[in-house]
C-alpha cells in the first residue's frame, strides 16, 4: 500500500523570497530506533492507535518522534526544505498527543515532484512541491535457531493498567502518586525452549543510586505481582527470569510512586530479553 500526501507552497512576492540549502541533517542527540515501539495506550480501554486520550495533570504521556524519526533532524527551523516536510508530517502526527504510531515496517521518501497538478488562475506564483511517500513493507523474517536477542527496539509495549492516574508510559514520563502497568513483547511471533537472561533497562536522565520507585514483574508461574527489591538507576539482571516470561516472550511489570509529594521522571523502562530455541 503507497499513500501519497503532497504539499504545495504558492508564494506571491516570489522575489522576496530566497531558497534555502536543502540538505537535511542526519546527525541525532539520540536513537530512538532503540526503543520499543506502542502498539496501544488506553484509560480504562483499549483503543485502536492514533486515539487521543487527555491524562490527568499525575502524569505525562511523553513526546512522540515519528517526526524527528523521519526527518533523521530534531533541528527544522534553519532550513527552509527541512521546516516545509516538517509542516507536512505534522499535519499528519501529532507529536504531543498521539495513541501510538502502531508497529511494521515502513520505507518512507521524499519527492519534490507533485503527483497532483494545480495552479492560481490569472496570477503569477512560485510553486515549491515536496512530496512524502509512505509504502509499507511485508519482509519475511527468518529467525534461526540457537541464541535469540531481543532487545528494546525488537519489542512492543502496551498498557494493560491505567492505575489511578489515568495512564502510563516506557519513556519521557512522569509518575506522582500511584501506578500503572505495562506489557512488553516481541514484535515477532517467537517461540523459545528456555530463557537464558532478562535484563531490565530502567533511566532517569543521568540519575544514579536507587531507585524511588517500586517496580515489580508479574510471575507467569505465581500469577502475582512481585517487587523487584534494592534496585538501581541503569541495567539491571533479573534473577530467576523464566518466571517472568510468558510463553509468547509477553512481560508485565508495574510501576508504583509511594510519594505524596514528589514525582518522579521516568525517561525510559524496557528490557532485553535473551532465549533459546
Amino acid at each position: 500500500m503507497r499513500v501519497c500526501h503532497n504539499l504545495r507552497m504558492a508564494h506571491r512576492n516570489a522575489a522576496s523570497l530566497s531558497r534555502a540549502s536543502s540538505g537535511v541533517s542526519a546527525e541525532r542527540s539520540r536513537s530512538d530506533n532503540s526503543r520499543a515501539t506502542s502498539i496501544w495506550q488506553n484509560n480504562t480501554q483499549v483503543l485502536p492507535a492514533g486515539i487521543t486520550l487527555s491524562y490527568p495533570t499525575s502524569y505525562y504521556s511523553g513526546y512522540d518522534t515519528t517526526v524527528e524519526d523521519i526527518l533523521g533532524t530534531s533541528s527544522y527551523y534553519d532550513n527552509r526544505e527541512t521546516y516545509r516536510r516538517y509542516s507536512l508530517l505534522t499535519w499528519m502526527f501529532d507529536p504531543y498527543s498521539t495513541g501510538g504510531r502502531g508497529s511494521g515496517t515502513y520505507l518512507v521518501g521524499w519527492s519534490d515532484a507533485s503527483p497532483v497538478q494545480a495552479s492560481l488562475v490569472e496570477d503569477r506564483f512560485n510553486v515549491e512541491d515536496n512530496t512524502i511517500y509512505l509504502i509499507r513493507l511485508n519482509p519475511q523474517v527468518v529467525v534461526s535457531g540457537g541464541t535469540i536477542t531481543m532487545p528494546p527496539g525488537l519489542m512492543t509495549w502496551e498498557l494493560i493498567d491505567p492505575g489511578q492516574g489515568g495512564g502510563g508510559s516506557p519513556y519521557d514520563s512522569y509518575i506522582g502518586q500511584g501506578y500503572f502497568a505495562l506489557r512488553f513483547r516481541p514484535a515477532l511471533v517467537l517461540d523459545y525452549q528456555s530463557v537464558a537472561s532478562l535484563t531490565m533497562h530502567l533511566k532517569s536522565y543521568g540519575s544514579s543510586g536507587p531507585v524511588p520507585l517500586l517496580i515489580s514483574l508479574w510471575d507467569q508461574e505465581e500469577g502475582a505481582w512481585i517487587e523487584q527489591k534494592n534496585l538501581q538507576w541503569g541495567d539491571t539482571a533479573i534473577k530467576s527470569p523464566k518466571r517472568f516470561v510468558g510463553s509468547d516472550g509477553r512481560i508485565d511489570v508495574r510501576v508504583e510512586s509511594p510519594s505524596y509529594t514528589t514525582s518522579v521522571s521516568i525517561e525510559s523502562l524496557d528490557f532485553t530479553l535473551v532465549v533459546q530455541r
